[in-house]
C-alpha cells in the first residue's frame, strides 16, 4: 500500500529533495509552504498544502484537518522539517523572534503531531520523523534562538518516544518517532535567515564577530553534502524503517564526530572547539 506522508517545508532544500525522493519510492505527499506558488507543480503523487508554523493554533487545524480529509482520513507519516532562522547575539534577539522561532521549530510542529496521532495510531507503522539539527546538541554562537528551539524538540521526540511504549485502547498501535539530526546541508538556508539589525556595522565589534561567524558558516554550507542526502536517509526511515531513534546526517565530522565530541568531551572544550569553527 501505498505510504502517505504529510510533510512541512517542502518548497526548497531538504524539503524538496524529501517530496522528489519519497514521491519516487511511491509515496503520496502532502507538502506544505506559506506561499503555495513556491511549492513544486511537476511531481506526479505531490500534493501541495498550503501552512504557516507561525499562525494560530485554529489556522493550523483547519489546514490539516483539510490535507487530512483529502487523504481520505489517514497518514502514515508525519515529517516536520520546515525551518528558519534568525543570525545575531542572544542578549540582542528581539522578543517576536524569539517567539517565531520556537513557534516555528518547536510549537507548531508539536501541535501538528498532536493532531496527526488519531490517524498515525489507526494503523500499525504509524512514524513522526522530526527534523531536528546537530545544533540541538551542538549550539551556533549567533544561532541561540534556533539551537534552543530544535532541542526543545528533539528533547520533546526523545519524551515521546518513551511514551508510545505505554499501553494503548485496544485497536490502537504505538507510533514511531525518530529525531534526525542534520549537520551542515547545502542549501540556501543561511541566505533565507534574518538577520541583526546591527550586522553591518562596521565601528561594532560585536557585529564583526557575527559577521566572521556568518562567513565560516558559509564556507561550511558551501562545502556540505547536498539536501538529497538527508532526504535519502528520511526515505530509508520511512520505506525500511532502516534506523534507531536518533539519526545524525552529514559529512563524516558532523556525522560521527560531532556526536562523539558531544558524548565525550568536557563542556568547555566542546564549546571551545564549536566557537573557534564558528570563528570567534
Amino acid at each position: 500500500m501505498s505510504k502517505r506522508v504529510f510533510l512541512t517545508g517542502a518548497s526548497a532544500g531538504i524539503g524538496l529533495a524529501t517530496v522528489r525522493a519519497l514521491t519516487a519510492a511511491g509515496c503520496q505527499v502532502w507538502g506544505t509552504a506559506r506561499d503555495l506558488n513556491r511549492l513544486p507543480v511537476d511531481v506526479p503523487g505531490f500534493h501541495p498544502a498550503a501552512l504557516d508554523l507561525n499562525g494560530d493554533d485554529r489556522a493550523l487545524e483547519a489546514a490539516f484537518a483539510g490535507a487530512l480529509q483529502e487523504a481520505g482520513g489517514r497518514f502514515d507519516v508525519i515529517v516536520n522539517n520546515a525551518g528558519g532562522a534568525w543570525f545575531g547575539p542572544g542578549a540582542e534577539m528581539p522578543p517576536e523572534e524569539l517567539r517565531g522561532q520556537f513557534e516555528m521549530l518547536a510549537l507548531g510542529p508539536i501541535r501538528l503531531v498532536q493532531l496527526a496521532i488519531p490517524s498515525l495510531r489507526m494503523q500499525p507503522g504509524g512514524l513522526v520523523i522530526n527534523v531536528t539539527s546537530l545544533a540541538a546538541r551542538l549550539p551556533l554562537p549567533f544561532g541561540s534562538g534556533y539551537s534552543a528551539a530544535k532541542a526543545a524538540l528533539s528533547v520533546w521526540t526523545a519524551a515521546m518516544q518513551m511514551e508510545e511504549t505505554a499501553p494503548l485502547p485496544a485497536g490502537q498501535h504505538p507510533v514511531r518517532f525518530v529525531d534526525v539530526q542534520p549537520g551542515d546541508i547545502n542549501t540556501g538556508f543561511n541566505r533565507a535567515m534574518a538577520f541583526w539589525s546591527k550586522t553591518e556595522d562596521a565601528d561594532d565589534p560585536l557585529a564583526e564577530a557575527v559577521r566572521r561567524s556568518l562567513a565560516a558558516s558559509d564556507r561550511s554550507l558551501a562545502g556540505a553534502p547536498p539536501p538529497e542526502r538527508v532526504a535519502k536517509a528520511i526515505r530509508q526511515v520511512v520505506m525500511d524503517g532502516s534506523s534507531g531513534p536518533l539519526l545524525t546526517v552529514g559529512n563524516a565530522w558532523q556525522a560521527l564526530g560531532g556526536s562523539l565530541a558531544y558524548r565525550f568531551l568536557p563542556r568547555r572544550l566542546l564549546l571551545w572547539t564549536v566557537r573557534k569553527n564558528c570563528g570567534i
